[in-house]
């Protein structure tokens, strides 16, 4: 019970400042997109912000964060997830709230990519408390760069990371790509699209055997003034033996300005 108030008491935060919450899409985007679509980019949110982030899972799940910037180029925050939280099932909390750290160490020049490190311990996904982790594993300790192009189709944004996640529980502890990229469309959607090499979940038992990784989209929009909402896919290639069917997510982002 006392894990549910937590997500309560966040919950009641998001919609005290919805109405003030600058969306992350299309061409009049004034704000960064933080994450491809699971993994992060090199994107901060501006000094003197707090950033709120509601994503509905499958079979009721809902995570919730929250990113503070007190500092230029760095990112504090917090989160935690539950299964069934909406629904009549029993719930089931993750073990540990998640945290979040990133700082950009070199800001996007012209010819050069935007460079963050960060540290991120928060899985995505179905909770599984026998194996302390989520379908998706957290980042963990990470590099990511991002570079942002104009084009006659409007904007694009390329990001790729190298990530080592603590949340593996297979016979080996390996490194991880991913990429990804970002399309405006119009002046207030974007499409992403992200592959995660999943090459630290071998014999994990959360893929199939000679997984090709995971790929994974979402539809983004900028619903009003600092207010983005989106609706992933996760898994297209069906590479989880946890999943059974490709997963439709929805989110809700705020950022507040103080």
């Amino acid at each position: 019970m006392k894990k549910f108030k937590i997500l309560i008491i966040l919950a009641f935060i998001f919609s005290y400042y919805n109405l003030n919450a600058e969306g992350t899409a299309g061409t009049n985007a004034q704000l960064e997109t933080l994450y491809i679509v699971d993994m992060p980019t090199a994107g901060v949110n501006p000094v003197k912000t707090i950033g709120f982030n509601s994503l509905f899972m499958s079979e009721g799940g809902l995570l919730l964060y929250l990113n503070y910037s007190p500092f230029k180029r760095f990112n504090c925050g917090i989160s935690y997830s539950g299964n069934h939280v909406i629904g009549s099932e029993k719930m089931l909390f993750q073990k540990y709230p998640g945290f979040q750290i990133s700082y950009r160490i070199v800001d996007e020049k012209l010819k050069f990519p935007a460079l963050l490190i960060g540290v991120n311990t928060q899985g995505r996904g179905t909770y599984f408390a026998e194996s302390v982790r989520h379908t998706i594993l957290s980042p963990g300790v990470y590099i990511a760069s991002s570079k942002n192009f104009k084009w006659d189709a409007g904007y694009i944004a390329l990001h790729a990371g190298i990530n080592f996640s603590f949340d593996q529980n297979g016979p080996k502890k390996l490194p991880n790509f991913y990429f990804g990229a970002e399309q405006s469309i119009g002046t207030r959607f974007a499409i992403n699209a992200e592959y995660n090499a999943c090459i630290d979940e071998s014999n994990t038992g959360f893929r199939y055997p000679n997984s090709i990784g995971t790929l994974n989209a979402r539809l983004r929009c900028s619903l009003a003034e600092r207010t983005t909402i989106d609706i992933a896919f996760k898994d297209i290639f069906g590479s989880s033996t946890k999943e059974k069917a490709i997963q439709r997510y929805i989110g809700i982002d705020y950022v507040v300005f103080f």
